[in-house]
């Protein structure tokens, strides 16, 4: 009778040395560090402001991050609660761990004013309001009292005109206005109307200077100029009187 051989047992392994302990180790670290997660210690603390001559705690108070957990942090949502401060303008929005928030802004460019209705608005070269104001030395745009937002093409082209027609013969400017049918529209202290339209900066400037080389051309009609449409390739112009 053949007799059975002893059963061998497999070597007892240290536990320190065990195979499954850095991965159970590992684990345990992710558990504690959502827990503290969720516990609050990530919650934010701290908001910092970075940008010259911002409105700080208005700033502050419109991200309302105070309290959130900082993993819950939107960068896209921060910025478009700060849209109710107009007059910034949000670059960039940083966490660091594990409680402070960094916003990143500057201050929107006074460009110019925009009259609608009874209600004065200052506008940034964009055409995006940045304050209501009673009075400003910018150059007003006139318009109706609603209507649609001022465009970066108008809002330049306001500021070049300022800066080039003076210059030629009955070149100087009584006003600007904005309207649904002809768009832009300069209106002389002499009394003519340059229909200027809409579009791009570059195309307005373009029409604009062409307003400036038509008032040259013609020095000794400039007074006399009653309208000039500039939305055509061939600008139209009348005179009361040209010799």
């Amino acid at each position: 009778m053949q007799r059975k051989q002893p059963r061998q047992q497999s070597p007892t392994v240290p536990l320190h040395k065990h195979p499954a302990l850095p991965p159970i180790l590992a684990l345990l670290v992710c558990v504690g560090f959502l827990a503290t997660a969720i516990g609050g210690v990530f919650q934010v603390h701290s908001v910092q402001v970075v940008g010259k001559g911002l409105p700080n705690q208005r700033i502050v108070a419109a991200a309302g991050l105070s309290g959130h957990n900082i993993f819950r942090v939107r960068s896209d949502a921060v910025i478009a609660r700060l849209q109710s401060v107009r007059e910034i303008a949000v670059t960039e929005v940083d966490t660091e761990f594990p409680d402070r928030v960094v916003i990143h802004a500057r201050l929107r460019q006074r460009f110019a004013a925009w009259q609608r209705g009874p209600q004065l608005f200052i506008v940034d070269p964009q055409g995006q309001i940045v304050d209501q104001v009673k009075s400003t030395k910018l150059p007003v745009i006139v318009g109706p009292a609603r209507g649609s937002p001022l465009s970066p093409g108008v809002v330049q082209a306001v500021r070049y005109a300022r800066s080039t027609l003076p210059a030629a013969p009955a070149g100087h400017i009584a006003r600007f206005e904005i309207g649904p049918l002809h768009g832009l529209t300069i209106v002389g202290q002499s009394g003519w109307r340059a229909l200027i339209g809409r579009g791009s900066p570059q195309l307005l400037d373009t029409r604009i200077a062409s307003l400036a080389a038509v008032l040259k051309k013609k020095a000794a009609c400039a007074p006399s100029l009653i309208v000039i449409d500039l939305r055509q390739r061939t600008p139209y112009a009348r005179f009361a009187q040209c010799p």
